[in-house]
């Protein structure tokens, strides 16, 4: 059974699934495809400049991460058109938070740095970072819209 609703960027479906259940899920799965291509970058940048005795199995080991994130967001991408969205449709928030972003990425190197840990793994969990903050923007808003 085709949907019709009132939301000018969905897609009809037949998908037997509530509109608002399917706006909430393509949200969702927007900020997830959009951190895990973000990780994508991040390691395919690993893999390009990993240095030391350890280079070819971290190589590997980057590689290895880049093909299966590479192929999680094409399921996550195929998932939204599916519910009859469009990947990658762009995101919603204020200033505070890409400013505290661009902060804190600013602020992971120097942190590694004076940790004593090779600058080499930056971008890694750069990403890390990036993915656990977008992770936890996306349960706090589902929380406001859950709350009365």
């Amino acid at each position: 059974m085709t949907q019709s609703n009132d939301h000018l960027y969905l897609h009809p479906t037949r998908i037997d699934i509530p509109v608002e259940i399917r706006v909430y899920l393509i949200t969702l799965l927007n900020s997830t495809l959009a951190c895990t291509v973000d990780l994508h970058s991040h390691v395919k940048q690993a893999v390009w400049n990993v240095k030391g005795p350890d280079i070819l199995p971290l190589q590997a080991l980057f590689a290895t991460m880049a093909t299966e994130l590479e192929t999680y967001a094409d399921l996550m991408a195929e998932r939204i058109v599916v519910l009859g969205g469009v990947a990658l449709s762009g995101g919603v928030g204020g200033l505070i938070g890409p400013v505290f972003a661009v902060w804190s990425l600013y602020l992971i190197p120097n942190i590694m740095l004076g940790l004593g840990v090779d600058p080499s793994y930056g971008e890694v969990v750069k990403g890390v970072v990036v993915v656990l903050v977008v992770m936890a923007g996306g349960l706090l808003r589902a929380r406001r819209t859950r709350a009365p």
